[in-house]
C-alpha cells in the first residue's frame, strides 16, 4: 500500500513532470496518463499482434485465456 501511495505521490507531484534529466530528456516523458486502452496511443498493430503471440504461447495448456 506504501508503494502504491509513493507512485502515485510522484506521479501526481508537478515538481517531477518539470524540467529535463542530464541527458536532455523531459522529465514528463516517464508519466503516462494511466487510462485503460492507453497502449494503443504506443503500440504499433504489429506489437500488438506480437505481443498477442507471446501471450498465447506463455498460457498454452495453463487453462487460462484472454
Amino acid at each position: 500500500m506504501a508503494d502504491k501511495e509513493l507512485n502515485m505521490n510522484v506521479r501526481d507531484d508537478n515538481v517531477n513532470r518539470t524540467g529535463k534529466t542530464l541527458t536532455n530528456v523531459d522529465h514528463n516523458s516517464f508519466f503516462r496518463k494511466g487510462e485503460v486502452g492507453g497502449w494503443k496511443n504506443y503500440l504499433t498493430p504489429e506489437m500488438e499482434n506480437k505481443i498477442d503471440m507471446i501471450i498465447d504461447e506463455e498460457l498454452k495448456g495453463s487453462g487460462l485465456t484472454f
